[in-house]
Order: C-alpha cells, then structure tokens, then sequence
C-alpha cells in the first residue's frame, strides 16, 4: 500500500507502529480466511461433482459414458469451449472420436482419426499422462495428413485452439482413450486445478469401461 501526503507527519512512536502493525495482520488474516473458505468451498463442489458423476455412469453403457464424460467436462471446466473423447481402435490402430461437442462442424471433427504418439491426443495417449498445454503450436503439435488438416479447419471453422489440455481416460494399466479440450481465445487459459478434476473424472469412467469389459467377458 502506497500513501502520499503533502503535510509533513510527525514521527511514528512505537506505539503507532504497534497499532499499525497490528491492523496489517488483522488484515491479512481476513484475506486468508477468505481465500481459504473460497478453497473450501471449490472442494466442496468437486467433491459433490464427483459424486453426483460416480452415480450417473454406474447406470450407463460405454457410449453413453463417453458423452456424459464429455457433457460434465465442458460444463465444469469454465475454459474449455469445445471437446472431444477419443477410444483406441486395435482393428485400425487408431484413436477414433466417440464423442464430439461445441466444434463448429462436429462432425467434421469425428473424422479425425490418430495414429499411436501421433499430435497431441496420440501423444497423451502413447504417455499416459497428461498434458496442459498453455499455448498450442499448431504446425508442430498437429503434424496431420493434408486431408486431416483439412477436416480439422473446416471442423473448427478455420481458427485454431490457442490452448488445450488432453487428460487419458485411465486406471492403472487400462488406458482406453484420451479426453481433449480446446480454447480458442487465450493461452494458459486451464488450471492444474482444472486438470485434476478431469483426471478424478476419466479415472471414474475408466473403471466403469474396465468392469463393463470384465462382465461381458463372464458372460460370453
């Protein structure tokens, strides 16, 4: 805090600056409280987030899970404009989209398929872990077929995402896909605060894909 003054002031006793002193602390204090109960009370919505999510696909089949996976993830993370999930295929070797959402030509976008380590989501996908990217270099993290670029700029209607953040849908070993999401309008635009929720998220999908899996193969 800067005070300007044109009168001179007398000199500080101790017991001013002891006054002073104290009325600083206080004050900082109270900021504390505040950012501490802002904190908590973030907490309190992902906790009941997570929740609420964990009820939602104990009840759905594994389309159905990647859109609602989808769904919550635009809806929470304040930054993300558009997104898509993208499953393995082992037939093709390729990551497909399953689930498209807020492109200006969706279905353009679900035409984009990824080799394994290839651009951003293959990248994530062949690392299994994930990337919060604060500002995308197109030509070096997109490095795509000429016939992809041109499905990519007709589904985001020529712009491209300024930054983005790729979570894997993972537990443990099983990694089945990636979730994207992209901003178009400003760099450093997710939080790690962001990111850690998405991840509590696709871990919970994950493990609803896996115990699909395992009670498909008991009854076949």
């Amino acid at each position: 805090i800067l005070t300007v003054s044109r009168e001179p002031m007398p000199r500080l006793t101790d017991e001013d600056r002891q006054v002073y002193y104290q009325i600083a602390r206080q004050t900082s204090v109270i900021f504390q409280n505040i950012d501490l109960l802002t904190s908590a009370r973030r907490r309190l919505r992902e906790v009941n987030l997570l929740l609420e999510f964990s009820r939602t696909v104990s009840d759905l089949n594994s389309s159905s899970l990647m859109d609602e996976l989808l769904r919550n993830a635009l809806q929470v993370i304040s930054a993300a404009h558009a997104g898509l999930v993208l499953i393995w295929n082992e037939s093709i070797e390729r990551l497909e989209p399953v689930a498209v959402q807020n492109y200006v030509d969706d279905k353009s976008m679900a035409q984009i398929t990824y080799r394994y380590g290839e651009a951003l989501p293959g990248i994530a996908f062949y690392e299994r872990k994930p990337h919060k990217v604060d500002e995308v270099n197109f030509a070096r993290d997109y490095t795509l077929s000429a016939s992809q670029l041109s499905l990519y700029r007709q589904g985001t209607g020529g712009r491209l995402p300024i930054s983005s953040l790729i979570v894997p849908i993972q537990t443990g070993d099983y990694c089945p896909g990636v979730l994207v999401l992209d901003n178009f309008n400003k760099a450093g635009s997710f939080q790690d605060e962001d990111q850690a929720l998405l991840v509590s998220l696709s871990q919970q999908v994950a493990l609803s894909l896996q115990n699909i899996g395992l009670i498909q193969a008991t009854e076949e």
